[in-house]
């Protein structure tokens, strides 16, 4: 039994070393990070395609009316969500 337990503490200190975007980056969901500007800290390859931003394209540090897709021209209405995740206790 003590063997049990030791594993259990092993596996969750290395799960609480792991860092969240080491776990996004190879997700099969997508995952994206903005700055509280509306800029593009971050986004997933999952991401990526559920957004239909060219391959190549660089988000990092962009807002979404700066990104080739068609949704950019939503930017106030994104950026408008934005404001109102920040300030919701759920994110969102």
């Amino acid at each position: 039994m003590a063997k049990n337990k030791e594993k259990k503490t092993i596996v969750f200190s290395t799960i609480e070393n792991i860092p969240l975007i080491s776990v996004m980056e190879h997700a099969s969901i997508p995952w994206g990070i903005k700055s509280n500007e509306s800029k593009f800290v971050y986004m997933n390859q999952a991401a990526m395609h559920f957004c239909n931003i060219p391959k190549g394209f660089d988000v990092e540090g962009r807002l979404d009316s700066e990104v080739p897709v068609s949704w950019s021209e939503l930017a106030p209405e994104l950026q408008a969500h934005d404001r109102k995740a920040e300030q919701s206790k759920e994110g969102g």
